[in-house]
């Protein structure tokens, strides 16, 4: 894919983080908040660089598209990874 995007672990360490947070799932944009209010780094979930890490997020085996309890869809973090 061209223009993709390169996260380092440290990223990763805040994505994990952040869904935490919301064991039941969360909406892309309260990801998105959090993110930018626990890290201070703006994440526009409109943006084109942040629908990339939404790709690529639920490309991992770990976060799952999931119905929120007022009918939304959300992610979800269904396991942590493992330790390398």
């Amino acid at each position: 894919m061209q223009g993709e995007i390169n996260v380092t672990k440290r990223v990763w360490q805040h994505i994990y983080a952040v869904m935490r947070l919301f064991p039941d799932g969360m909406s892309v944009s309260d990801f998105t908040q959090c993110y930018s209010q626990m890290f201070h780094k703006s994440l526009d979930y409109k943006s084109c660089g942040c629908r990339r890490l939404l790709w690529l997020l639920l490309s991992l085996p770990d976060v799952e598209v999931v119905r929120l309890s007022d009918g939304s869809p959300g992610i979800k973090l269904i396991r942590l990874p493992n330790k390398h």
